[in-house]
């Protein structure tokens, strides 16, 4: 029991990094629209180091991996850009954290999150004659991921008590 206990310790504090890492990528985003590369492979060897302490099934990785890149490279290529590449990067990245089944619950709180933003700009501009402003999404990306690594079962449980 006491290695067990020692292990989750481990996990939640490993989980803690990770989680100040993409608040950092989410602030950098926010201020410069633009999401480094190198910021981006440090995050992904964090999280492949976590993946091996920790033994997570390889399975649920890869089903994650192929629904953020069927997802977010069918809106990255929508003919109006939609997303930066930047940001089709990191839902990738993320999926070696929020394996299958939470990056489905991760990316649908992200675009809502985005949506809401989305409405607040829209709104807070719209007395301004064709003022398009950009709106950062990583930190929305990251905000669903995290909710979803702490919360996709419970959110999945709701869910599901909704629809049967």
């Amino acid at each position: 029991i006491k290695e067990i206990s020692n292990k989750m310790e481990a996990s939640f504090i490993y989980d803690l990094i990770v989680c100040m890492y993409l608040g950092k990528i989410a602030w950098v985003d926010f201020k410069t629209l633009k999401i480094k590369n190198k910021s981006l492979l440090y995050l992904g060897l964090i999280l492949v180091v976590r993946l091996m302490i920790f033994n997570i099934d390889l399975e649920k990785i890869i089903y994650a991996l192929l629904i953020n890149l069927i997802i977010f490279c069918v809106i990255y290529f929508y003919p109006k850009q939609l997303m930066g590449a930047g940001d089709l990067k990191l839902a990738l990245v993320l999926a070696l954290w929020c394996n299958y089944p939470q990056c489905i619950v991760a990316i649908y709180v992200s675009f809502i999150f985005g949506g809401i933003v989305a409405i607040y700009f829209y709104l807070r501009n719209i007395n301004k004659v064709s003022k398009k402003e950009k709106i950062s999404f990583a930190p929305m990306l990251i905000l669903g991921n995290i909710i979803a690594f702490f919360e996709a079962d419970d959110i999945l449980n709701l869910w599901l008590s909704f629809i049967g």
